[in-house]
């Protein structure tokens, strides 16, 4: 026995279509335990379904408030976002079920032309494809998000990064939108893997990058540029903002202990290099080159530190 109801809500006008359509799914619904709904109207099928998430709906093709097609594009179920099933009494308007299916709906039944079985197997492909429909969407949700976040991290990558940074660009000169940029790196990382190893090493990036995560807003853009380098765009800081927020982050990643190979621990730091739009830089290459430059300075002045001046 399936221990998970199948949840079905009924919009029909039509007391005698309903009561056939509860005695066809009790004939045949076997140990699946259903729960069935049943709304008159359009408007009271529409508040049932703001309200609760059914597995598939029955829907009569013309009820007294709307018809069918309005209904679905209401719900705009194109992508298959609410399984529905629509019943006609039309025995030879072929046309409205195909624009009922082609507006998103599952299937399409003429009234008294089918009987249980043929309900219960449009209403079981209807959720099976509702089914497949939603683990699909999921996966497209995971694949774009594989193809923008960092594997090792969880940062961004770079390439969302140069997208996003164009998108600053862009809006602060039109709006004259302030933002700032941070360019930052692990300090003798390359003796980090030297001594650790390459999974010592991956271990540091990405408690520096957990670290970095926790004291950044959430409109912050934060990503791997490459290597051990990070980034951060901070939409709307102006420089002063960035100074403080890069001091905190140069405290906090010197209080993060990673636990090597070996029972001993060893101590991160970062330098980093800050600039703002359009101050610093007024377009993407100028703002890099010169956020660019100051991480190089505060690598040459002893790491550990911040440089926002030329």
């Amino acid at each position: 026995m399936n221990d998970v109801p199948i949840r079905i809500l009924v919009i029909d006008d039509d007391e005698v279509d309903r009561r056939r359509i509860r005695r066809f799914i009790n004939e045949k619904s076997g140990y699946q335990q259903i729960i069935l709904e049943e709304r008159t109207d359009a408007k009271s099928g529409l508040e049932a379904l703001k309200s609760q998430v059914y597995d598939c709906v029955l829907l009569d093709f013309n009820l007294p408030d709307a018809d069918g097609l309005s209904i679905i594009r209401t719900l705009n179920t194109g992508d298959g976002a609410i399984p529905l099933i629509i019943m006609q009494t039309v025995l030879d308007d072929d046309e409205i079920g195909l624009q009922t299916v082609a507006a998103g709906a599952q299937d399409y039944l003429i009234k008294g032309s089918f009987d249980s079985s043929l309900l219960m197997r449009s209403i079981r492909y209807a959720c099976e494809r509702h089914k497949l429909v939603q683990e699909k969407a999921i996966l497209l949700s995971e694949y774009e998000k594989l193809a923008i976040i960092d594997g090792l991290t969880g940062a961004y990558n770079r390439m969302h990064f140069e997208n996003e940074l164009n998108h600053r660009v862009s809006e602060g000169q039109r709006n004259n939108y302030p933002f700032s940029l941070m360019l930052l790196d692990v300090d003798h990382f390359k003796t980090i893997n030297d001594i650790y190893g390459h999974q010592g090493g991956d271990t540091v990036l990405k408690a520096v990058a957990s670290a970095l995560k926790s004291r950044l807003r959430t409109s912050d853009i934060l990503a791997r540029y490459g290597g051990d380098e990070f980034v951060i765009i901070l939409p709307g800081a102006e420089l002063p903002t960035a100074i403080h927020l890069a001091n905190q982050l140069l405290k906090v990643i010197a209080d993060v202990s990673v636990p090597s190979i070996e029972p001993t621990k060893f101590e991160i730091t970062i330098s980093i290099g800050v600039a703002q739009f359009p101050a610093d830089g007024d377009a993407n290459k100028s703002l890099v080159a010169c956020v660019d430059r100051r991480l190089y300075a505060a690598k040459t002045d002893g790491r550990n530190r911040l440089v926002y001046t030329e």
